[in-house]
C-alpha cells in the first residue's frame, strides 16, 4: 500500500494518517449528527415557507392544491378533472403517474385516482 509502513508486529502506520481515537470518533459523530439535525430543520422550515406560497418544495412545482385551485378557477370542475386525467392516463400513463407523484400523490392516490377514471367517448 502506497504510503503505509510495516512494523515489526505487521500491522500498517501511516505518518500522514493515523486512525482517530473512538472518543474522536464518537465526538465527530455526535457534531455531524448535529449538523445533520440543523440541516434537517432547515429544511422542514424552506418546505413549510414554500408550502404556504403554493409550491411543493422538492420539485418547485405548484402543489396539488394550488394546481386544483387553478382549474377550478378556469372553471373545471370534479368531471372535467376526471375526465383530464382520463385523457392524460389514455395517452401518456407513465407521465401521468409522474406528474400526480410531482404533484405529491402517493401510490394508493393514483391508483384511486386511476379506478374513479371515467371512459372517454371515441374522437371524432
Amino acid at each position: 500500500m502506497r504510503g503505509f509502513r510495516s512494523n515489526t508486529s505487521g500491522s500498517c502506520s501511516s505518518p500522514e494518517r493515523r486512525i482517530p481515537s473512538a472518543s474522536f470518533r464518537n465526538g465527530a459523530s455526535e457534531a455531524i449528527g448535529r449538523e445533520i439535525g440543523e440541516l434537517n430543520r432547515q429544511r422542514r422550515l424552506i418546505a413549510r415557507l414554500l408550502s404556504e406560497s403554493g409550491v411543493a418544495p422538492e420539485t418547485g412545482f405548484p402543489d396539488r392544491k394550488t394546481w386544483s385551485d387553478r382549474l377550478r378557477r378556469i372553471g373545471v370542475d370534479e368531471a372535467g378533472l376526471l375526465r383530464w386525467h382520463a385523457l392524460f392516463e389514455l395517452q401518456d400513463p407513465k407521465g401521468h403517474e409522474a406528474f400526480l407523484e410531482m404533484l405529491g400523490f402517493g401510490e394508493e392516490e393514483i391508483r384511486d385516482i386511476r379506478r374513479r377514471l371515467p371512459p372517454l367517448p371515441a374522437e371524432p
